[in-house]
């Protein structure tokens, strides 16, 4: 757990991949599977995100949207200090994929008409206050507990008529190429149906149609036969 935690800190590990090798870490039975966990953390160089120097890792980061939107996903290197500020507009940050700068960071949310977004892994610590004048500060999802060893994230949120919601979601979910293609089959599928309900529509309207044209000719020759 602790080569884990420090493999989390110095930024070998993303946050998601931290809290799905710690509950394998918790799960295994043997030394060698917990080994295998930790067995490409030693001798694979920290990335390029690490590698920054330390004074770096501390200068605050800033994430902006003025009328406009402002979206951190994917891999990235979360500061231990953060502002998110989101001005009639919207701010995202996914730290699912993040990497730290230390076991404990800090995010200041501010949501002016506007939103702010975070989205944690599950099994983070996440630790969230603030104030909310006519707006809304929300935090859902997540374990009841975070893991052990887990990194700590702090939120301070700021919401004036507007919203900064906090979720805790757990890994994201690939779609395969087979999934995409039992949806389209479905979705043609579901197309043919409703051309051929539509086609039937329009054959018993025509026949209904011609039905009343055939009786009001019958009705014309009928008069004329009374004359």
């Amino acid at each position: 757990m602790a080569l884990l935690s420090a493999a989390c800190a110095d930024g070998r590990l993303p946050l998601e991949d931290f809290s799905q090798r710690v509950d394998l870490a918790l799960a295994a039975r043997t030394v060698a599977e917990l080994a295998q966990l930790e067995a490409d953390l030693g001798p694979v160089p920290p990335p390029a995100y690490a590698a920054a120097p330390e004074g770096a890792r501390r200068t605050p980061a800033w994430f902006v949207a003025i009328m406009s939107s402002t979206v951190k996903r994917g891999h990235w290197l979360l500061h231990s200090s953060s502002h998110a500020l989101a001005v009639m507009g919207e701010v995202t940050l996914d730290l699912r994929g993040a990497e730290v700068g230390a076991l404990h960071s800090h995010i200041s949310a501010v949501a002016v008409m506007g939103s702010v977004k975070v989205i944690v892994p599950e099994g983070i610590n996440v630790e969230v206050d603030g104030l909310a004048v006519m707006g809304n500060k929300s935090v859902r999802g997540g374990a009841d507990h975070p893991l052990p060893g887990a990194p700590t994230v702090a939120i301070t949120a700021v919401a004036v008529m507007g919203e900064v919601t906090v979720v805790t979601k757990g890994p994201k979910q690939l779609k395969s190429k087979g999934d995409g293609v039992v949806a389209a089959l479905g979705n043609l599928h579901d197309h043919l149906l409703d051309r051929r309900q539509r086609h039937a529509e329009r054959l018993e309207h025509r026949a209904d149609r011609i039905q009343r044209l055939a009786s009001r000719r019958q009705a014309r020759l009928g008069d004329g036969e009374d004359e």
